[in-house]
C-alpha cells in the first residue's frame, strides 16, 4: 500500500450494507479497504491492530454502539479519522456524534461520489455533514475548500486514465481501458508482432497476492481457452506482468455492446430482443455444463455485431463450481464480484450461487433492454441491493413499453426472488424464449 493510499475499516453490522460500502469503496482509486468489523468491540480492536486513516462506522452498532467506540478510537488512534452513518436524519444524534470527537456525518443513503468527498475531506483534516442536515447542524457553515470542489473531477480523472503504450508479456502494447470491476481492469492492446487487436484483463494487485485467486484465475482462463463457441470470446494467453499482477489476454470484439443500443435506441421491441438473448442463453449452457458461472451479466457485456450476431464477454469475474453438487462455495478473499443493478438477491447476501443466479442477471438484462430501465434504481449501492433483495420489479415500464405479456411472464420468472421458482437452467430459459417467438410471430 503506497503513502498516498487512504486505509479504511467498515463497522456496519448489516451484510448487505457492509457489501454495498465495499462495491463502492472498489471504485475509488486511492482508497483500500484493510479490515471489517460487524460489531463495536470488534471495531474497536481491529482498528487498534490495522490503524486505519478512515473509519466508516454506523452508529446502531451492537456490543458498543458506534458513539461510543469513535470515541474510544479516538482517544487510543487520535491520527484516525471517524465517519459514522446512519439512516436517520437525527440532528441531536448527531451533534453527540460530533461531541464525541468525530469527523464526519453521512446518511447511508448517500451515493458514492458523496461517500468519496467525505473521505477525501475528512482525511484531508475537514469536517463532512451529510448534505441533508447542513442546514440545520449547530456545526459553524464552511466555504466549501478547493479540494471538495474538484474531489468529482480528480475521481473521473484518475479512473479514466489508462496506462498507453505499456507493454505487457512483451508482446501486448496496451492503447486504453476498456472498463473496470472488482477484480480487474479489462485493456485494450494489440499484439506487437501480428498487429492483431486483443483484450487484456489484469488482475489488480491486492488480488494477484492471493495465491488462491491467482490458481482460480489461471484455471479459468484455461478452461475458457478450451471453447470455441460463436457466442463466447476466444482466450489464448495467459501470463504475469513484471510488476507479478496475471493477466488474460482474449479476442477483441468489435461491436456495441448491449448497453450502448439500449443508450441509442431507448429500448427494443420483443422481437427484436428474443434473438439477442437466445444467444445468450446458449453461450450460458456451454459454460455452465463446463462448471462456470459469469456472475457479472449486464447489457454492457453482451457485444453485437453490426449483423446482430452476440457474445458475451467479461468472463475473468466467473467463478467455477463443482460440476457433483453444482453449487458455487465461495471463498473468503474478500473481492467483490458483479454489478450492484444485475445481481441476484443470494448473490446481494453472499450466500452460495448456481446458474440460476445468472439466469436473475440476463432477466434484470432483459427487462432493461425491454423498457429501457432498470427495475431497480437507487442512489446508493446498499439501497439497490436490498432492493434486489426485499423489493418488486415494477409493472408499469413493461406496460408502458407494450411488452407482449409472454415476455413479461418470462422476465417475472427470470427475475423471481425464489431460485427454485426460475427457470433452472440456460437451455429451459432458452426453449420458453423460443416458444414466446413462435407465439408473437403467429400473432403478425
Amino acid at each position: 500500500m503506497s503513502s498516498d493510499t487512504i486505509s479504511v475499516l467498515i463497522a456496519e453490522d448489516e451484510a448487505v450494507t457492509r457489501l454495498g460500502m465495499k462495491f463502492a469503496l472498489k471504485t475509488f482509486p486511492d482508497v483500500e479497504l484493510v479490515a471489517e468489523s460487524a460489531d463495536g468491540v470488534s471495531a474497536i480492536l481491529q482498528a487498534l491492530v490495522t490503524k486505519p486513516s478512515i473509519i466508516l462506522m454506523d452508529i446502531g452498532l451492537p456490543k458498543v454502539d458506534g458513539i461510543t467506540a469513535a470515541r474510544k478510537v479516538k482517544e487510543a488512534l487520535p491520527k484516525t479519522k471517524v465517519i459514522v452513518f446512519t439512516g436517520a436524519e437525527d440532528v441531536d444524534l448527531m451533534d453527540s456524534a460530533f461531541k464525541a470527537g468525530v469527523d464526519g456525518y453521512c446518511l447511508k443513503k448517500m451515493s458514492g461520489e458523496d461517500l468519496y468527498s467525505a473521505i477525501k475531506l475528512v482525511n484531508a483534516g475537514e469536517k463532512y455533514i451529510a448534505r441533508e442536515l447542513r442546514s440545520t447542524s449547530k456545526e459553524p457553515e464552511r466555504t466549501p475548500s478547493k479540494r471538495e470542489a474538484l474531489a468529482g473531477e480528480l475521481l473521473k480523472e484518475q479512473m479514466a486514465s489508462g496506462s498507453q503504450n505499456t507493454i505487457i508479456g512483451e508482446r501486448y502494447q496496451v492503447e486504453k481501458v476498456l472498463g473496470r470491476g472488482g477484480m480487474g481492469i479489462v485493456y485494450k492492446g494489440r499484439h506487437i508482432f501480428m498487429n492483431r487487436p486483443v483484450a487484456i484483463k489484469i488482475l489488480h494487485p491486492e488480488l494477484a497476492a492471493d495465491a488462491a485467486v491467482v490458481a482460480r484465475f489461471r484455471h479459468e482462463a484455461s478452461t475458457l481457452s478450451q471453447f470455441n463457441h460463436p457466442n463466447l470470446i476466444s482466450v489464448f494467453d495467459f501470463g504475469v506482468t513484471k510488476l507479478g499482477e496475471p493477466f488474460m489476454v482474449m479476442d477483441f470484439c468489435q461491436g456495441k455492446s448491449l448497453e450502448n443500443l439500449i443508450s441509442i435506441r431507448g429500448k427494443l421491441k420483443a422481437k427484436d430482443c428474443i434473438p439477442l438473448f437466445l444467444q445468450a442463453c446458449e453461450a450460458l449452457k456451454m459454460v455452465h455444463q463446463a462448471g462456470i458461472l459469469h456472475r457479472d451479466l449486464k447489457p454492457g457485456n453482451l457485444i453485437l455485431s453490426d449483423e446482430g450476431h452476440l457474445k458475451v464477454v467479461d468472463f475473468g469475474l466467473c467463478k467455477s463450481f463443482d460440476g457433483m453438487e453444482r453449487l458455487v462455495k465461495l471463498t473468503c478473499t474478500g473481492e467483490v464480484v458483479g454489478s450492484p443493478s444485475y445481481m441476484s438477491p443470494e448473490q446481494c447476501m453472499g450466500k452460495s450461487l448456481d446458474e440460476r443466479s445468472d439466469i436473475y442477471s440476463l432477466g434484470i438484462s432483459m427487462y432493461e433492454t425491454l423498457t429501457g430501465e432498470l427495475p431497480f434504481q437507487a442512489d446508493s449501492y446498499y439501497e439497490i441491493l436490498n432492493m434486489h433483495i426485499r423489493g418488486t420489479a415494477p409493472r408499469e415500464p413493461l406496460l408502458m413499453a407494450c411488452v407482449p405479456p409472454v415476455m413479461e411472464e418470462i422476465v417475472y420468472k427470470c427475475i423471481d426472488k425464489d431460485p427454485y421458482a426460475r427457470y433452472q437452467t440456460a437451455d429451459e430459459l432458452s426453449q420458453a424464449l423460443v416458444k414466446a417467438s413462435i407465439y408473437l410471430e403467429q400473432k403478425v
